[in-house]
Parts: C-alpha cells; structure tokens; sequence
C-alpha cells in the first residue's frame, strides 16, 4: 500500500471519528438558541416539507443536507456543503433541510442521525453520501 493511500485512510479515519452523528434525543432547547450565521450562499433553506421524496422525478439533481441548528456536527460539516454548493450550483441544487422543520422530509429519506446527506438523481433515485467522503462523490 503507497503512502498516499495510508494518507487518505487515516484522514478519513479521522473524519469519521471526529464527525460524530446527533441523533433526536439531544437537549434541543438549550441548544436552538446557537445559530450559525452564514455568508449569502446558492443553498436553499428548504421550507416545503413535502417538495422532495425517493422515487419522486424532480428537473434538476440536488443535494440534501439533513441538520439542525443544534447540532454541532452539522455546524462544522456545512462549511464544506457550501464550498461545493459554489463549485457545482449549475448541475445540482443544493438544498439544507432543518429537521425540526422538515420532519417528514427527514423521515423519508431516512435521516436518523444528522448530518444525513442524500445526492437524488432527476428520476429521484437516492444515494447516501457519507459525510467523511462527501468531497469523492463530485471527484468521480
């Protein structure tokens, strides 16, 4: 195995270690307050809780990031969602779902742990991105 092969296996080692997933049972209450203010970004807030859904065709491939705004992992993971939502805004919309907003949304793309990221094809066929190798689905 060559150097830079280790070199990725330990960074994503790392990732995966130090990403941990929130999952619903955390004190929301204490945390809703601690927003994170965003510079003006190409990703959309989503507000229709009922716009995306597997299986369903929509005109242009998108990326769903699944958060919440006390979710800590989310915080440092959506740097990263909007450096590619600037990079690659003409080929996919690049959409944020708060769960707490979006429930159903949440519920059907299976996002039990946040962040949950889904790429979703124009016949809206789902492909879970794992967080820590985020940046391989657009190097393929």
């Amino acid at each position: 195995m060559n150097i830079s092969k280790i070199a990725v296996m330990a960074i994503a080692a790392f990732a995966v270690s130090t990403m941990t997933s929130c999952s619903g049972s955390a004190n929301k209450d204490a945390q809703a307050t601690d927003s994170v203010a965003h510079a003006e970004s190409v990703v959309i807030e989503l507000a229709n809780d009922d716009q995306y859904r597997p299986g369903k065709a929509i005109d242009k491939p998108a990326i769903l990031d699944f958060n919440a705004v006390w979710c800590g992992p989310c915080k440092a993971f959506r740097p990263t969602f909007d450096k590619f939502a600037e990079q690659y805004a003409s080929e996919y919309d690049f959409v944020s779902v708060d769960i707490d907003k979006c429930p159903e949304t949440g519920k059907a793309f299976g996002a039990e742990r946040i962040p949950h990221v889904v790429a979703i094809d124009k016949d809206g066929k789902v492909t879970v991105l794992e967080v820590a190798t985020f940046e391989q689905f657009f190097n393929k």
